[in-house]
């Protein structure tokens, strides 16, 4: 390659390249190594905001559950769907007389070979969430449960397993039974939408658990409905339904936390929110939180007053 010297007013000397102008090999690693450089500084600063975009989208799930409950209280006598495990002898069984409906109006039904069983949290509130479901099997039942949107709204977009398969009712006696399953990725406050009175279950304050009764709910913008929960659970009984269960009124998931005698501290997910979890309450909102006793003391099962 050629050049000429020139010079500029003032003396000053340059070189002009002929025959191609190409940079050095020295050049070119310089520029590759400012990317690299910039690519390692942009990509965690990329990866935490598509956290807060699946976060964001996440609460939305949750807020929009919420909503669907407190859409199917309006249509229904003011019960939201009722959920959990029914032990005897308040419910005799899982059907619409064992739950105190027999005109089937606080909840929702499909059937079950010859037996009206109620459908659990997901089938209930398919229609408030624009995704009508057929009730005439079980089968049918889940395999609308499992498909297209409908879907995704019970699982947070940041859940790597893509959610949990089970179930959010089942009777316990006079014989074992479980509700459709279908997946998720959020637990229930089964205070709210369960039916125990002592001595079952563990229940020790009659009238602690609401039946889904949207009227007893005192603080409803306190007492949580739906939380961001692990899919890091078993695979038998009832381990299939993630729950939050209560033992005595005003107890909080700060209690749970602490490991005092209610809730379940499996269903706490550190890793999913990077120590953060969405909540919905009952009276439709939705927040996050940080996963620390001081913050979720101030998040109810039920409250007596």
């Amino acid at each position: 390659m050629s050049s000429q010297k020139q010079r500029w007013p003032g003396g000053v000397r340059r070189v002009r390249r002929f025959g191609g102008g190409g940079f050095t090999l020295v050049e070119l690693l310089v520029v590759i190594g400012i990317i690299a450089l910039l690519v390692a500084i942009l990509l965690p600063a990329l990866s935490r905001a598509q956290e807060a975009a699946r976060m964001v989208k996440c609460l939305a799930n949750l807020r929009t559950t919420a909503q669907a409950a407190i859409m199917h209280a309006n249509d229904h006598k003011g019960y939201m769907p009722v959920a959990g495990a029914t032990f005897t002898p308040t419910v005799q069984m899982a059907t619409p007389s064992g739950l105190g409906d027999p005109y089937q109006r606080r909840y929702s039904y499909y059937m079950e070979g010859n037996l009206l069983r109620p459908m659990g949290l997901a089938g209930s509130l398919a229609k408030y969430l624009g995704h009508p479901v057929r009730t005439d099997t079980k089968l049918n039942l889940e395999a609308d449960l499992n498909t297209g949107s409908l879907e995704k709204v019970f699982i947070c977009p940041s859940d790597k397993d893509g959610g949990w398969l089970g179930h959010t009712i089942a009777q316990w006696t006079p014989s074992y039974w479980m509700g459709p399953s279908s997946k998720q990725s959020y637990a229930f406050n089964e205070g709210v939408l369960g039916i125990g009175e002592p001595p079952e279950g563990g229940v020790v304050e009659r009238g602690c658990r609401l039946r889904g009764n949207l009227a007893k709910v005192r603080g409803a913008a306190e007492v949580f409905l739906l939380t961001d929960a692990t899919s890091k659970r078993g695979t038998l009984g009832a381990s299939n339904i993630m729950v939050y269960y209560n033992l005595f009124w005003n107890q909080t998931l700060g209690d749970v936390l602490l490991g005092k005698p209610c809730g379940d501290p499996v269903n706490f997910d550190y890793t999913r929110h990077r120590r953060r979890m969405n909540i919905s309450f009952c009276d439709g909102h939705a927040e996050t939180f940080m996963i620390e006793a001081k913050g979720l003391s101030r998040v109810y099962f039920t409250k007596k007053n």
